[in-house]
């Protein structure tokens, strides 16, 4: 009887999101449908040699009035496990689903119902309501508030007096101010909270410009309303040519410690933080060397540089860390290959040798790899067919082994020619 409910369960969630990437069957020639319908299958043994696998399906799709600013977008499926008969771990997903006014390039635009919000300091899933205004040519403002979505993404909500957040930003865009171009800056200000309990509360300031076509800078400014108010300070500066390409970053940083976060007992709470990255181009940017790191400096200094090397099928290097940081020295990889015509072939690993002294790990070996082949046929280009293996392995896993295979539909009806 379980997997028969799971099966009416699974069907309902399939038949949900097929009614929505089906409404081209009845929709009139002014409206668009576009999106994808995915299934995957992921399965492996645990440290407790039970096998496990897990079916999702994912559903993406938008509906737009090409007469009217007006859409509708979707994203959602279902997950569960097969180890449980899908009774416990068996669910519904909704990522998002709301109605929105007004395009990209429309003065006014609002969206209502559950979306992601990534506003300056503001960022989560929100229930609830967002308006933008462009106020003149240089300046928009953007109003939200609702509840925080539920973690796990269900077809569910969270109680408004337990789970507020509301806030703004405005964006100023002068283009050209002082020696910089393109600039834009922004002030935002966000208030969520979860279980009653305050997880973001902040002020922030958000400035980019270009110095010239080549050189780009851009700044962060993050302060909370508590007792040690700076959250982030951030400056970066990136250089692009033909030949050398280049990113320098200073930051301070004050990790969020609150009362109830098991977070709260670590020793250090914040650090400045030095990073830097450089590329030398040989060819055609298919050949290309180059160096990336990262200087920590808390109570004693810690450096972590990557030496690698760029060829047409990807990129090799090495990492390797000195001083007072987390150890992960080793070799990595990540590589790509296209034999045919719609025939992708990948594999990416590392092998590291690992030291955490803040979880009481000691100096051990881990090994991890993944490969896998995508499939597109050029006569159905909307469907794509994947299949993967991975591997994991260290002193306390010596045998994990997952298989993961996958099917993705990609439709679009009522586009214009």
């Amino acid at each position: 009887m379980k997997i028969l409910g799971v099966f009416f369960r699974f069907a309902f969630v399939i038949a949900f999101c097929l009614m929505f990437t089906g409404l081209w069957q009845v929709a009139d020639s002014g409206v668009r449908v576009r999106g994808s319908f995915g299934l995957q299958a992921y399965g492996y043994e645990d440290r407790d040699e039970e096998n496990h696998l897990w079916l999702l399906q994912s559903t993406r799709f938008s509906v737009t009035d090409k007469t009217r600013p007006l859409s509708f977008h979707f994203s959602g499926g279902y997950i569960g496990d097969n180890a449980d008969e899908f009774s416990s771990s068996g669910r519904g997903r909704f990522h998002k689903g709301y109605l929105q006014y007004g395009g990209m390039s429309d003065p006014l635009k609002i969206r209502i119902g559950r979306f992601f919000m990534y506003k300056g300091v503001a960022l989560g899933v929100l229930d609830g309501l967002e308006f933008q205004q462009k106020m003149s040519k240089n300046y928009k403002l953007s109003i939200f508030a609702g509840m925080m979505g539920p973690l796990s993404r269900r077809f569910e909500f969270e109680k408004p007096d337990e789970a507020l957040s509301f806030g703004g930003e405005l964006r100023w865009t002068p283009g050209n101010l002082w020696h910089f171009k393109k600039t834009n800056v922004s002030l935002s200000y966000t208030n969520q909270q979860r279980n009653e309990l305050e997880t973001r509360h902040r002020i922030g300031l958000n400035a980019f410009g270009s110095l010239n076509h080549k050189t780009n800078v851009y700044a962060v400014v993050q302060l909370r309303t508590s007792e040690s108010p700076i959250r982030r300070i951030v400056g970066r500066v990136r250089y692009a040519d033909n030949s050398w390409s280049g990113m320098l970053e200073g930051a301070f940083v004050s990790i969020d410690m609150a009362d109830y976060s098991w977070l709260n007992g670590f020793e250090h709470s914040s650090y400045t933080r030095l990073r830097f990255a450089l590329d030398r181009n040989i060819k055609s940017r298919l050949w290309a060397v180059g160096i990336d790191g990262s200087f920590l400096f808390s109570n004693e200094p810690g450096i972590r540089l990557g030496p690698f090397v760029t060829i047409p099928y990807g990129q090799l290097g090495y990492r390797f860390s000195i001083g007072d940081r987390g150890k992960s020295d080793g070799l990595w990889a990540s590589l790509h290959y296209s034999p045919y015509e719609g025939i992708e072939a990948y594999a990416s690993g590392s092998l590291m040798t690992y030291e955490w002294e803040a979880y009481d790990i000691e100096s051990e070996d881990l090994t991890m790899f993944q490969t896998g082949l995508r499939y597109t046929p050029p006569f159905k280009e909307n469907v794509t067919v994947s299949g993967e293996y991975q591997v994991y392995q260290s002193p306390e896993f010596t045998s994990d082994r997952r298989f993961m295979g996958g099917l993705k539909w990609k439709f679009d009806h009522g586009r214009s020619k």
